[in-house]
């Protein structure tokens, strides 16, 4: 039995898979802190945002971005006191890191609004 070769070209263009392109927010107060945003009651809070995109091709293959999209949630977080060790002296604790459920609340009011807007 004789095996027959078929020369066969794909065109690369097939194979070549883009990357997903995203991007990181970053946020800092007027001091230039990121962490630890806080503002006390009454007072206005400063922010500056800086978006940085990630997984850009090369500048051989230049990105060209129609519409970009950037929205923000925020909660009011409070202080609680805690108790420290020895002397059991309240003092104003730090705050606490958002729980998961918290995140999946976010996700899913932002996916509401998506789907209303568009």
């Amino acid at each position: 039995m004789k095996w027959m070769q078929i020369p066969f070209r794909a065109p690369k263009y097939f194979f070549k898979l883009r990357v997903c392109l995203g991007s990181e927010l970053f946020a800092v107060n007027e001091a230039g802190n990121r962490d630890g945003i806080s503002v006390s009651f009454g007072f206005h809070l400063s922010l500056n945002l800086c978006i940085q995109l990630r997984n850009v091709p090369s500048p051989d293959f230049p990105v060209q971005l129609n519409k970009l999209y950037c929205m923000l949630y925020c909660k009011v977080s409070f202080l609680e006191p805690r108790v420290s060790g020895e002397n059991k002296e309240q003092e104003l604790g730090t705050y606490q890191a958002w729980e998961t459920y918290d995140m999946v609340e976010m996700n899913g009011k932002l996916l509401k609004y998506e789907q209303n807007v568009a």
